[in-house]
């Protein structure tokens, strides 16, 4: 494999070492300005660096106890692909219209990276498992006995 393949896959790791530490600053700083932000399946249109900064911080602070597992990466030229799993507690207030649960939930996802040469994030296409993570945070099958 080639050399940049292997820093960038390193990149890409660091980057989730710093969403796990909630570091979010350095994680928000590891995407270029110009980064195109794409949510599969939520979005018909990319969102502004701002939507994904609100998009991240409100998740985090939805599961403040939030660990990604990098189960999965590959990279090909200048881009990188993972397959994740996420597992934290749902503690935080109103998350896409749904109160606190104090429910674990573990769901996957995939993401794609694009890089520039100096390393820094230009394009993120997000595949999360929504079904899974919805199915795990509803209140249908809890009984009101």
């Amino acid at each position: 494999m080639a050399m940049r393949e292997e820093t960038n896959k390193a990149i890409i790791r660091l980057l989730m070492e710093q969403w796990n530490k909630k570091d979010l600053e350095a994680f928000f700083d590891g995407f270029a300005s110009e980064c195109v932000f794409r949510v599969v399946q939520s979005y018909d249109s990319p969102l502004t660096r701002d939507d994904f900064k609100n998009l991240m911080s409100t998740a985090s602070a939805a599961f403040p106890d939030m660990i990604i597992t990098v189960e999965h990466e590959m990279a090909e030229g200048d881009h990188v692909a993972i397959r994740v799993l996420n597992y934290g507690t749902h503690t935080g207030d109103q998350w896409e219209g749904i109160p606190a649960t104090y429910k674990q939930v573990a769901y996957r996802e995939m993401v794609t990276f694009r890089l520039n040469t100096e390393g820094k994030i230009v394009e993120w296409i997000y595949h999360p498992d929504l079904f899974t993570l919805f199915q795990q945070l509803s209140l249908k099958n809890e009984s009101a006995s």
